[in-house]
């Protein structure tokens, strides 16, 4: 069976994810690097693809977003989980993820809550 993808389909997919749980289950700590924000919707923490003082990697919790305003590093869920297997070192394994790969990895993480 084949299923139709479509961007509607992919964002009704990714609703149902937390962009900060999946983030811990990738290994990084973003509760205690939550630097906090003036608004609820978004978070504010430390970019994990450089080094930084001060915090410029902004998720938008309601539509599972985020920007580094540092490097300029930008995407969805899927997006962040493609980056960050191709950055080195990643305790996700030794290869980078395509669209698929980063689906499936999302599917095991939300088996094992």
């Amino acid at each position: 069976m084949r299923i139709k993808t479509n961007r509607k389909n992919l964002d009704e997919y990714l609703k149902q994810f937390d962009m900060l749980t999946v983030l811990s289950q990738m290994g990084i700590d973003a509760v205690n690097e939550f630097l906090g924000s003036p608004k609820k919707d978004f978070a504010c923490i430390k970019c994990m693809f450089h080094e930084e003082i001060t915090g410029s990697f902004v998720i938008d919790l309601k539509h599972n977003t985020f920007k580094c305003f540092g490097c300029g590093i930008t995407g969805d869920l899927i997006d962040l989980i493609m980056l960050y297997t191709d950055y080195d070192p990643t305790p996700l394994g030794d290869n980078s993820f395509d669209f698929f790969e980063a689906i499936r990895w999302l599917e095991h993480a939300k088996e094992a809550e």
